[in-house]
């Protein structure tokens, strides 16, 4: 658990009837969504909050993005409109307790034109596509800070940014960046995410600047970062690029994620001296490519220290799993990275479902990467196709609205309570469709009503690790997981399996798709719920 879990306080549980020790009360934490892992799992979101529809792609305004998510009070956001959203200013969320539902969309929603900042805690964002392009530059748009969506920390803006989750998002046409973490950012996941070509030549004052994904600590401090399952793909270099100051206690967990055709560096580590797990990932070269390998651009320091643990990655310098582990690639230079930077074990990090590399899970893992729902877009769809062929360049610039990929706009199931719950599901789980009954939770599972209806709306998961798995309220998914690898997160790797109810502590398995069942007579629900209210209070 981290320092900013979930706690409950002894007079807390009595008051909800129950006794309980404090690390039993910790065991309470529920993940955002099923299968949400890594430092920022436990995030809230807008569990228990006010429903919001965006029913319009306008700037601003009532019924617009804009406005629901700088709404102030836990809110879950969802989509009856499908297109694109071009934003005339940039969108800072500052505002906590979010979760903001793309997946919802009858036909796929794209924001652009300006930078959606999230400066805050407690926000599940899925299923959404950011692709800012340059076209408001002659607007007035800064294209020394025009990336396409941003975390930021406390010390590049006003509030703390932590138990953040990025989940199936496409990130791209970044003219500084496509996405980065900065300014003291902690407890975040980046998961099932796309992050693609960043434009290489669309109006930033340094020339080429195709940049995919950044980590950045060059003044302050990222601390506790996850990035799993993502595919970055026809950037020029930070594919992701990891910065922290030396001396910082800052860990990011890099795992099982898919890297192809970059140019300046696949750069697990840039700068200083984060301390990083980097695990069972896979590089493909492109056309764009360097014919020689390398994984690390550059470790100043002329004195190594253990900071590196590297087990399984493929693709690079490593073709296969019979390899040394440390034959890692540095710098410009075609020679291997001293092994004076070799961390002997993994850092700690929460567990992170792992499964052996190989060409194909590279490929299971692009089935399904990035806003995949309702429907793949042509431009996330270029850049799989460009993995799988061979193919793809680093794009100088984009015209908007010409290169922009189209969207179908059916219309929105009928809602008649306005409780953002089709009228079909709810008579579907037998709830009453006449009332809003989004943020009840009978089953007391931790989830509402309105959760499960979005996690029956995502991509189920995938050898136990993807963005959610559904089912109806309280269902369970009892596919069986495929083999994991065994090492990173603590847990011992096996074979098949079913998912459990929650107990389940095999990496190997499939994920945890429900809460620890409630005790007969028992008021865990409850506890649930006076955790949320407790901890919503340190803000």
């Amino acid at each position: 658990m981290t320092g900013r879990s979930t706690r409950i306080t002894a007079i807390a549980a009595i008051a909800a009837g129950a006794i309980m020790s404090l690390s039993s009360a910790n065991a309470l934490a529920l993940p955002a969504f099923p299968c949400a892992e890594g430092f920022g799992a436990e995030s809230l979101g807008g569990r228990g909050g006010a429903v919001i529809k965006v029913t319009n792609l306008d700037d601003d305004g009532p019924g617009s993005f804009r406005a629901a998510v700088t709404t102030a009070g836990a809110r879950i956001v969802v989509f009856e409109v499908s297109g694109i959203i071009n934003l005339a200013s940039n969108i800072t969320i500052a505002d906590p307790f979010l979760t903001i539902a793309g997946q919802t969309s009858p036909g796929g929603v794209l924001i652009t034109g300006r930078t959606v900042s999230i400066n805050t805690h407690d926000v599940v964002v899925q299923y959404l596509r950011f692709r800012v392009g340059s076209h408001e530059i002659a607007n007035g748009a800064d294209p020394e800070q025009l990336d396409a969506l941003v975390v930021v920390g406390q010390h590049w803006a006003a509030n703390a940014a932590y138990q953040v989750i990025i989940d199936h998002c496409s990130v791209g046409w970044g003219v500084d960046e496509c996405l980065s973490l900065s300014g003291g950012v902690t407890d975040t996941t980046v998961q099932w995410t796309l992050v693609s070509e960043g434009l290489s030549n669309a109006g930033h004052p340094k020339g080429e600047h195709s940049k995919g994904l950044l980590i950045s600590g060059k003044y302050v401090e990222p601390n506790s970062i996850t990035l799993h399952h993502n595919y970055i793909a026809n950037n020029v270099d930070r594919n992701p690029q990891i910065a922290s100051p030396e001396g910082v206690d800052t860990v990011v967990d890099v795992v099982n994620n898919v890297s192809y055709n970059w140019k300046g560096g696949l750069a697990p580590v840039g700068i200083g001296n984060a301390k990083i797990n980097w695990v069972h990932n896979f590089a493909k070269q492109g056309p764009n490519s360097h014919a020689y390998s390398f994984e690390v651009t550059h470790v100043p320091d002329p004195t190594p220290i253990p900071q590196l643990y590297v087990h399984g990655n493929l693709g690079s310098s490593r073709l296969d799993q019979t390899e040394d582990h440390w034959n890692v690639g540095v710098s410009w230079q075609n020679e291997a990275l001293d092994q004076a930077w070799e961390q002997i074990t993994p850092w700690p990090a929460p567990p992170v479902i792992t499964t052996e590399m190989s060409a194909t899970y590279a490929d299971e893992i692009l089935q399904t990467v990035g806003a995949s729902l309702p429907v793949r877009d042509a431009a996330d769809q270029k850049a799989i196709d460009d993995y799988h062929n061979g193919t793809g360049d680093f794009v100088d610039d984009v015209s908007y609205p010409a290169d922009y990929p189209q969207y179908a706009s059916p219309p929105a199931p009928p809602d008649a309570d306005n409780d953002g719950m089709p009228d079909a599901w709810e008579d579907s789980q037998g709830l009453d469709n006449g009332s809003d009954d989004s943020a009840l939770d009978p089953d007391a599972n931790g989830y509402t009503h309105i959760e499960e209806y979005l996690h029956s709306l995502s991509v189920p998961c995938v050898n136990g690790s993807s963005g959610s798995g559904g089912g109806g309220t309280g269902g369970a998914n009892t596919g069986a997981g495929g083999a994991g690898a065994a090492g990173h997160g603590g847990s011992t790797a096996t074979a098949g399996g079913n998912p459990s109810d929650g107990t389940d502590s095999d990496s190997g398995c499939g994920c945890k798709l429900v809460a620890p069942k409630p005790q007969s007579g028992s008021s865990y629900g409850w506890l649930l719920v006076a955790a949320a209210l407790l901890r919503r209070r340190r803000n």
